[in-house]
């Protein structure tokens, strides 16, 4: 409405900038999270087809060997990935905390623009009435007075 202004709107851009710079964030952490998750998934499932891998293929000893330490081999990136995977899941969940912080922030700006704008339309239809009452009594007084001059 014409000749509102809220007096914090500065702030409340500002908050909503920080509100879209921390949800941005959050969604780069979450992907960076889902990446280390399907790195984690391919490793265990690299491991499980070797694991379930028939023995009876092996003609050696020494195959078996290199067999043997390529599923250990496997299962120390595992290990790391996952201590990948949980970091980047901490890092994930502190900036969705953030995020939804900052979210909160924005929405009690928001909940007081909306107030003040509500006040303001209630006083803008005061002063409307209050004129309207005014031009009415303004209007019964002149017919009064013609009324009176007959």
């Amino acid at each position: 409405m014409k000749g509102f202004t809220f007096r914090l709107q500065k702030v409340l851009d500002n908050r909503e900038r920080v509100e879209d710079e921390k949800k941005i964030s959050f969604v780069k952490s979450k992907n960076a999270y889902l990446k280390e998750m399907q790195k984690l998934g391919e490793l265990k499932d690299e491991l499980e087809g070797y694991i379930l891998k028939p023995r009876a293929n092996y003609s050696s000893v020494s195959e078996y060997l290199i067999m043997y330490n390529y599923i250990s081999s496997l299962e120390a990136k595992i290990q790391v990935q996952f201590d990948i995977v949980k970091t980047r899941e901490d890092e994930m969940e502190s900036k969705k905390a953030q995020f939804e912080e900052s979210r909160k922030d924005r929405k009690v700006l928001d909940k007081l623009k909306e107030n003040a704008f509500r006040e303001f339309n209630i006083s803008f239809e005061r002063l409307e009435q209050k004129q309207n009452d005014e031009f009415a009594l303004g209007g019964y007084v002149r017919k009064l007075m013609q009324n009176e001059r007959r």
